[in-house]
């Protein structure tokens, strides 16, 4: 049986609220009690298939996305991403997973949207002529033909869409 393009074994991760200045009085009587954000998760997923997160607001599917993707560590438990172990592989990891987010702060306001896909294929190790080629591909896939605007003036869905597109630059694993 070939391995896992995922791989998550009883994944746990909880949060504490933060202390706010009227919350210090009561923080010599009692703790806050944690909110629990995965409890004891596991799951594999082959590749080639696809996965879809469903839960209310403040399941853990943002928690789990970010587990995945090495941005946070767990407090228990694994996860397995293409046969390398988050928080000793991360690099690895980071090299063959793609993460699309709705936060934008990472893209340069002032640039193209070309410009700014180029600058993160550049990132991703990719020379000029693969970055050219990668990019034309993924413009004709999404359907994008005002990458020579400024990001600024793109709409929150087209901000979107280059989110996605980053995360695709480097052709990821998973």
């Amino acid at each position: 049986m070939d391995q896992p393009i995922l791989k998550v074994e009883n994944l746990s991760k909880r949060f504490f609220a933060p202390v706010t200045l009227s919350g210090l009085a009561h923080l010599h009587r009692q703790k806050p009690a944690p909110v629990i954000a995965l409890d004891c998760l596991s799951f594999t997923l082959s590749k080639g298939k696809t996965l879809g997160l469903l839960g209310s607001n403040g399941a853990g599917k943002t928690t789990l996305l970010k587990t995945i993707a090495t941005l946070l560590l767990p407090d228990k438990g694994s996860v397995m991403v293409n046969g390398y172990r988050t928080g000793t592989d991360d690099l690895h990891i980071k090299a063959c997973t793609g993460l699309a987010t709705p936060e934008e702060r990472s893209f340069y306001w002032r640039l193209s949207g070309r410009q700014n896909l180029d600058f993160f294929a550049a990132l991703y190790g990719l020379n000029r002529r693969q970055r050219q080629t990668t990019l034309e591909k993924l413009f004709s896939a999404f359907s994008v033909t005002y990458q020579e605007q400024r990001f600024d003036s793109y709409s929150t869905g087209m901000k979107r869409k280059f989110s996605i597109i980053r995360s695709l630059l480097h052709d990821p694993a998973l």
